[in-house]
This record gives C-alpha cells, sequence and structure tokens, in this order.
C-alpha cells in the first residue's frame, strides 16, 4: 500500500516500563491518560479512515471519533479476558462492538474474543519472527565472551517473572552440573533481583538483563543450544518463535504461562511443540527436567540438522512476510469498504 499514510504515536516502551505498572491507577496515569489525550489530537489533525488499537481496552477511546467522522476500527486482542474484572470486561464488549475488525494471535484468543465479538469479525494472525531471526549471526563470539565454550547452555528470554515459570527454571539451574550446562536469563521483570544474586552465587546462571539489539538478541538464540520458552494453551510465546526461527529447539513447560490457567491446571497443546523442534516438559520435579537436559546433552540432539528443521518449521509457520500479507489484505479490504 505505496499510497497510504499512518502515523504511529510517540510514547514509553511499553515493554520496559509497562509490566511494572499494569492494570495500576499508575497504568492510567502513564499509559491510557496521555495515549488518549495524543491519540485524539492525531485523530483531529490527519482524520485517518483506520483506528488502529492494541487491545480492546486501550481501543474504546477509537469509538468517539469513529462515531463523529467515520472510519474504521481495527483492534489487536492477544488478551485472556474471561476472567477479568466485570467493568474492564464491559468497556471490552463496547469496544469490540464498534470494531471492524478484531486481530487475534490463535484459536485461543479467537474463542475468548467471541465473547465480546461476532465470529465473522475476528481474524487470526499468528505472532511472527522478524526476518532478522532468520539470518545468521555471531554466536561463537557470544559465547567466548560468556566462556561458555565448553557446557550446554539453555537461555531463558522473557519476562522474569513466576507466571512465566522462571523461577522454576532457576531451581532447574540449581540442581544442574555447573560444569556441563549453564542457564543464561535475557529479560527483566519481578524476579530480576533474585537472578542477578544467583548470577553472583552460582556459577552456572548467567544474568544478561534486557537486550533491545535484536542482532544481539539472535546472537543469544543461536548460542544456546535449547531455549526454555513459555506458551498458552494454542501459541507459542514471542519467545520461543524467535528462537525457532534463529534455529534453536525449545522446552516448553505444559502448564499456560497464564496463572489463571496455570492455576486450574489448564494444558498447552502437544501440536505446539512437535517433537522434531522441542520438547513439553512438566514442573512437577526441577531434577527431572534437569536430568532430561542433561540426557539431551548426551545425546546430541541439538546438532545442524536439528536447527536446520527448526528454522524450516519457523518459516513456515512464522514468517513475518506471510503475516504481513495478511495484514495488508485486510487494510486495503477495508479501505474499499464503507465505513461503519
Amino acid at each position: 500500500m505505496p499510497d497510504a499514510k499512518g502515523y504511529r504515536i510517540p510514547w514509553l516502551d511499553y515493554e520496559e516500563y509497562g509490566p511494572r505498572i499494569d492494570r495500576s491507577l499508575l497504568a492510567v496515569l502513564w499509559f491510557e491518560m496521555p495515549l488518549a489525550v495524543l491519540s485524539l489530537i492525531l485523530w483531529a489533525m490527519h482524520r485517518p479512515r483506520i483506528w488502529l488499537g492494541n487491545g480492546l481496552l486501550s481501543s474504546a477511546l477509537g469509538i468517539i471519533p469513529q462515531k463523529i467522522a467515520g472510519g474504521h476500527l481495527v483492534v489487536s486482542y492477544n488478551a485472556y479476558m474471561a476472567e477479568d474484572n466485570p467493568a474492564r470486561i464491559r468497556l471490552a464488549r463496547l469496544a469490540a462492538q464498534y470494531a471492524s475488525l478484531l486481530l487475534v494471535n490463535s484459536q485461543g484468543s479467537f474463542e475468548d474474543a467471541r465473547a465480546f465479538a461476532d465470529a465473522p469479525k475476528i481474524r487470526i494472525l499468528p505472532l511472527m519472527a522478524d526476518d532478522i531471526f532468520f539470518t545468521d549471526g555471531n554466536p561463537d563470539q557470544l559465547k567466548k565472551e560468556l566462556h561458555l565454550e565448553d557446557r550446554f547452555v539453555v537461555a531463558f528470554v522473557g519476562r522474569l517473572d513466576v507466571e512465566k515459570h522462571c523461577d522454576f527454571v532457576l531451581k532447574v539451574a540449581e540442581v544442574s552440573d555447573p560444569s556441563k550446562t549453564a542457564f543464561v536469563f535475557v529479560g527483566h521483570g519481578p524476579l530480576a533481583g533474585q537472578i542477578e544474586d544467583a548470577s553472583r552465587l552460582l556459577p552456572n546462571v548467567i544474568a544478561l538483563g534486557r537486550i533491545t539489539d535484536r542482532a544481539k538478541l539472535r546472537d543469544v538464540y543461536q548460542m544456546a543450544d535449547v531455549v526454555w520458552s513459555y506458551a498458552d494453551e494454542t501459541y507459542l510465546a514471542k519467545p520461543a518463535v524467535e528462537a525457532l526461527a534463529a534455529g534453536t529447539s525449545i522446552i516448553v513447560p505444559e502448564l499456560p504461562a497464564i496463572a489463571t490457567k496455570a492455576a486450574r491446571k489448564a494444558k498447552i497443546d502437544q501440536s505446539l511443540v512437535p517433537s522434531a523442534i522441542g520438547r513439553l516438559v512438566s514442573l512437577d520435579d526441577p531434577a527431572r527436567v534437569a536430568k532430561l537436559i542433561d540426557q539431551l546433552r548426551q545425546d546430541g540432539q541439538f546438532s545442524r540438522e536439528v536447527r536446520r528443521r527448526c528454522r524450516e518449521y519457523a518459516d513456515v509457520n512464522y514468517s513475518l512476510r506471510k503475516s504481513e500479507a495478511v495484514r495488508v489484505e485486510l487494510l486495503e479490504l477495508l479501505l474499499r469498504s464503507p465505513s461503519d
């Protein structure tokens, strides 16, 4: 769409600050309210035909300009609100009522969104890996810098909290042989301090903090022999998708990385992690998982051939170019159709 113009509202990096204040009064003061003002100013200046929002609650503001001047409200919805606050659910239902399209990342999100919107409005766009993760980096140099040349490397990338099962990964590290296996943690969150302390006490724990440079993050994925990630019931999280694109196998807990679902012992769809690209593991015994990882090390299963299979699997299922083609198709459809 070379003749289309887009306007992106500049604001604080949510990946950096959002998780610290999510669902609190600070979230309203530092994110929702300023974004609301900036959004309305940009709308008044440019009168866009499409209002694209991230999340039903954030997108509810788009109802105002849509009712005044027409246009389309398109919402990216990747949340789980079935057990949310009733007031938030009512607001989400209102936003969905006026939305032209809801873009979700999995069949599970599709089913959840059906509580707010009619099925024809909902389209599935799976999470995708950026192109850079499909390229080869220089992982050997990074491995050398971290003095990990002779050890089997398990990398955890993502939010460092209990919901993502990061605490369990640390327990696995504690019972693993430090001379054979190293655990590299990338990210930030409530457990960041605990990970930092562990990195000073345990010789096989390395804390790299949050990495925003995607090329360096790609090298971390490719340096690892396996990436420990997480998932919801019907979709892999972004780090798992990026790891596969980088050509690295994954380990994924069988419990979803959503606290309410994990509490009721929901299980991840096994088809998300075929044996050719990784393993699903139980979280009942850190020592058993440590033994599994050591067995993988001994078997040498994460070979060049396995890396090739992971990248091919990611190319078929998670390449960004396919997602972009679908997005452009949907936006062109909206631009050709009358406003709501």
